[in-house]
């Protein structure tokens, strides 16, 4: 099957977008009002540097098959609102299913949407992109994946990363910050059995820092430690550990769990609640 080109220069395109074989978006594309994007189980796209996707209120862009989706530090990809620049004003980028399996979103900014989804798949990577304005930033469920070297900053954002549904993601080098705190929102929040890495995040300005909530069981780790990991400041809570939760922050004097920095949060760098053990010297 040849592959679909959709453009190969800045030509606006009006409509729904929906690849169902090979296809391939080139540079400095844009799509504009595109009520749905869609890339079918089984089928692939390819996106590249300085391409554009702008979508109106209600719609967004669900990937079943498999997206590569990689702009550049200087050209990136963006995904944003057709008019409104509140949080919210389209939908989301969602990674849903098998066929979504080993999808690739790298140097993009999101925008004035909801989130970034990854439900029931495996192998996401989430990386070097930018989330401003958004509902919140990136959601995992039963998925497993890397959420590595992003820039999470908003206002009004509910959380920044979630995995939940016993998803298993390593989340290093991201920045996290939020700029005016809401009632529970959190940096990283894992629920319900998830679990995986943080390492060298740094977050700020949340309710909770790094919440471990429903049997959660984070390490906070990597093989590659080098001596300097996780910072949270200026949270209301710290970590925030409960409901059978178990966190692993450091088990003994271990190279690869070693300095984590959890201080100046107000009223508490730890707390507990309803349950939920700590591991760390």
């Amino acid at each position: 099957t040849l592959p679909v080109i959709f453009c190969s220069s800045t030509t606006a395109q009006a409509g729904s977008v929906i690849i169902n074989g090979p296809g391939s978006c080139l540079e400095h594309c844009i799509f504009s009002g595109s009520t749905l994007s869609s890339v079918g189980s089984g089928a692939s796209l390819s996106i590249g540097p300085g391409c554009s996707f702008s979508y109106p209120p209600n719609s967004g862009f669900l990937v079943n098959g498999q997206l590569t989706a990689v702009g550049s530090a200087s050209e990136p990809i963006r995904f944003t609102s057709t008019g409104s620049t509140n949080p919210g004003s389209w939908g989301s980028i969602i990674f849903s299913g098998s066929g979504a399996a080993g999808s690739n979103l790298t140097y993009a900014t999101v925008e004035y949407g909801s989130q970034v989804v990854a439900n029931s798949t495996s192998n996401i990577t989430i990386q070097n992109s930018t989330f401003t304005n958004v509902n919140q930033g990136i959601y995992f469920w039963a998925s497993t994946g890397s959420i590595l070297s992003n820039n999470i900053v908003s206002s009004t954002i509910y959380h920044g990363i979630v995995l939940d549904g016993a998803s298993s993601v390593t989340c290093n080098e991201n920045v996290i910050t939020k700029t005016s705190p809401n009632l529970y929102s959190g940096g990283a929040i894992i629920f319900s059995g998830s679990g995986g890495y943080l390492w060298k995040n740094k977050i700020n300005g949340w309710n909770w820092g790094v919440g471990a909530i429903w049997g959660a069981s984070p390490h906070f780790m990597s093989t590659s430690n080098q001596w300097r990991n996780n910072s949270i400041r200026n949270c209301l809570n710290g970590l925030k550990i409960y409901n059978n939760s178990w966190p692993v922050v450091s088990p003994g004097f271990h190279p690869y769990y070693y300095g984590n920095s959890i201080h100046s949060n107000s009223p508490y760098n730890v707390y507990f609640a309803s349950g939920g053990t700590l591991q760390a010297s």
